[in-house]
């Protein structure tokens, strides 16, 4: 019996050994793995740009408040949270590219239920982009947003109108459905 027992105790040993074995040279591997990733990394340092003289622009506006629309209305985002480059204007939802460059542009709008509505991106009277918002076969509100990336020419004038409506036309913008927006920002 006390041979087993020394066998079974030896072979034991022998595992463990393995195993502190296998365990040193995978902790040695993960060392040298660490090392010649940080080597590597070293020899491709970050390039840093100096920073330039050029503004940041973009603007955020909100509709405050529900609003009712028609076809062709301008919709006229009330609320202005930011505004980098003095562009918007929310007494008539206009926005004046402040510079020329490459821009997105981005609006979210909220129908009631049982509504539909489009809603058209204009840039100097020319549509650039549109939104279909459809809620029309369900008894829920729904959002869309459209994403649209343009070059724009300082003095541009941009814009969100109506397309064609069915229903109220209204626009859902509150704290509990959510906030139809417009936002915009310059590409460097």
């Amino acid at each position: 019996m006390s041979t087993h027992s020394n066998k079974h105790i030896s072979d034991g040993d022998n595992y463990l050994k393995n195993q502190s074995d296998e365990d040193s040279n995978v902790a040695q591997a993960e060392k040298e793995a660490e090392t010649l990733s940080t080597a590597k990394f070293s020899e491709c340092p970050q390039k840093r740009v100096a920073p330039t003289n050029r503004t940041a622009v973009a603007f955020h506006v909100t509709l405050s408040k529900r609003t009712t629309v028609t076809n062709n209305d301008v919709i006229v985002y009330d609320f202005e949270t930011l505004d980098q480059g003095d562009g918007y204007n929310p007494r008539d939802g206009l926005y004046i590219a402040p510079e020329s460059a490459t821009y997105v542009l981005t609006w979210t709008t909220i129908c009631n239920p049982h509504n539909y509505f489009k809603t058209l991106l204009v840039v100097n009277g020319a549509i650039r982009g549109t939104s279909w918002t459809d809620s029309q076969e369900i008894n829920d509100y729904h959002q869309t947003t459209a994403v649209i990336v343009l070059t724009l020419n300082q003095g541009d004038h941009i814009f969100i109108r109506m397309g064609p409506t069915n229903g109220h036309g209204t626009i859902v913008s509150d704290n509990i459905v959510g906030y139809s927006s417009f936002s915009g920002w310059k590409l460097d």
